[in-house]
């Protein structure tokens, strides 16, 4: 025997299944971070997924946090990787090579700072394009979605890091807008990145979308409060393994 689910009680079902995964949704309120159903809203339609690209998109914070430590031994700086993961997930190069140097007992100028970085984008750079990947379930998920969605990636990383990978894989060609670090005046936390992919839309689509009609895919807490910032949507993800499931649960609606 059949028995008949409404597609929004379908969907509850997926979402609910994927919370318990270790997804956690949030509202588009600063603060708040409900790890259940209890107050994601079915009554806005979605109009725009926007999604991180380190540790959402693709599992590259390992090869980072490698990026780093390579970088910064010769001046006496590091430091282990759940304080990285801690501390310096999310943020700006800059402002991580200030820090690790800072910490190493150096007075950094920004000549120093910059050339620690370079070393770093160096290392990264020769390395990601045989360790990064999009997975196979997620690219069928964006690559499927309906056209009339819009589609994003927001990074702080600079776009040099992040386009390879999109290209790479086909995505970019779907993708309404890639906002990366290097293309905004300030970055996340703050909402200027979310906000800026919205404005690219509506340059693009000729769509205006509110705030509230786009979710946002994040796995760091500095990018969580820039998406709600915005007046967004968050669905956090705690590692790239669990965004295709997610993805089917959140456009299932």
């Amino acid at each position: 025997m059949s028995v008949a689910v409404s597609k929004t009680e379908a969907t509850e079902r997926s979402l609910k299944t994927a919370s318990a995964t270790g997804i956690s949704f949030s509202s588009g309120v600063t603060g708040q971070n409900d790890s259940a159903l209890l107050r994601w809203d079915l009554s806005t339609p979605i109009q725009a997924v926007f999604l991180d690209f380190d540790g959402t998109l693709v599992d590259s914070e390992s090869l980072h946090y490698e990026a780093w430590s390579a970088a910064v031994a010769p001046h006496g700086g590091g430091t282990g990787w759940e304080d990285y993961e801690r501390r310096f997930v999310g943020k700006s190069d800059r402002w991580a090579g200030r820090v690790f140097l800072e910490e190493a007992g150096h007075a950094p100028d920004d000549a120093f700072v910059l050339e620690v970085c370079q070393a770093k984008h160096a290392y990264y750079r020769l390395r990601s394009p045989e360790r990064l990947r999009i997975a196979d379930d997620v690219l069928e998920v964006l690559l499927g979605a309906p056209a009339e969605l819009a589609l994003g990636v927001v990074s702080s990383s600079p776009a040099v890091d992040v386009q390879p990978t999109l290209t790479l894989s086909g995505l970019h060609a779907r993708l309404d807008v890639v906002v990366c670090g290097d293309q905004v005046t300030r970055l996340k936390p703050d909402p200027e990145p979310y906000l800026t992919a919205v404005q690219r839309v509506a340059a693009s689509r000729g769509l205006q979308i509110a705030p509230e009609a786009a979710v946002v895919f994040e796995d760091s807490q500095t990018g969580m409060a820039s998406a709600r910032a915005a007046g967004m949507r968050v669905i956090q993800v705690e590692k790239p393994s669990l965004l295709a499931g997610l993805l089917r649960a959140a456009l299932a609606r």
